[in-house]
């Protein structure tokens, strides 16, 4: 048996403290259970944790992915980032980041996040953005930024 190298990646439910997501992967059946949600101290959605890239790849080309739960966290890339960096201009790259970002001005708080999203992205729902973690995770998968809110 070879040993697994890649890397794990975690999922969040949105708008769910326990969830669990049904996948086929070569012919067997295979459940992803998200667990650990809370409601105190801190409204706080079930979580899903896989190093196996079939598992993960299944998971990110659901249909579900984006409104039924999120990648939140990813394994780092950094040290070959920075050797490509080296032989791109900074500035360049900077830019580009820029340009893929929306920014969004006049909105101070997670209610007003909350509508904007809710109001832009018909696929985005209130009950995915029952709380400030889920507004912040919904805008970053969207790439929307709000310069104005104090997070």
């Amino acid at each position: 048996m070879t040993k697994n190298t890649h890397q794990a990646k975690t999922y969040q439910s949105l708008g769910y403290l326990i969830y669990q997501q049904a996948l086929r992967i070569d012919d067997k059946n295979v459940f992803c259970d998200f667990v650990g949600g809370v409601t105190t101290p801190v409204l706080t959605m079930g979580t899903f944790s896989t190093s196996d890239p079939k598992i993960q790849e299944a998971l990110e080309s659901r249909e579900a992915y984006g409104t039924q739960y999120i990648c939140i966290s990813e394994p780092e890339k950094k040290e070959p980032e920075e050797e490509t960096k080296e032989t791109i201009p900074e500035t360049k790259e900077d830019k580009e980041e820029t340009l893929e970002a929306e920014i969004v001005k006049g909105i101070v708080n997670s209610q007003q996040a909350r509508n904007y999203l809710a109001k832009k992205y018909e696929e985005i729902t209130y009950s995915m953005l029952k709380n400030k973690t889920m507004v912040l995770a919904v805008a970053e998968k969207y790439k929307i930024e709000f310069p104005d809110w104090d997070k």
